[in-house]
C-alpha cells in the first residue's frame, strides 16, 4: 500500500515541572520546569506512525515561518 502524507509540520514541546508558590505580584503560580521533551508533530507525527506499519510512505510538508498573529 502506498501512502502520501500532505500537511504542515511543527515541533511538539512538552514541559514538565511544578508550581509550589505564588508570584508576589499577582495570585498566579510560578512554574519551575524540570524536564523538557520535544518531538515532531502534526503531519510528521502521522508520517512516523505510518512508517511503523509500512515502508512505502512519502511526506510532503508545508513549513510556515511567518506567524499569523
Amino acid at each position: 500500500m502506498k501512502v502520501l502524507v500532505i500537511g504542515e509540520t511543527c515541533k511538539d514541546v512538552f514541559v514538565y515541572g511544578s508550581a509550589r508558590r505564588l508570584a508576589p505580584e499577582a495570585p498566579v503560580p510560578v512554574f519551575e520546569p524540570t524536564q523538557v521533551l520535544s518531538s515532531p508533530g502534526m503531519a510528521t507525527n502521522v508520517y512516523r506512525n505510518l512508517c511503523v506499519l509500512n515502508s512505502d510512505i512519502k511526506l510532503v510538508s508545508l513549513n510556515c515561518k511567518k506567524s499569523l498573529f
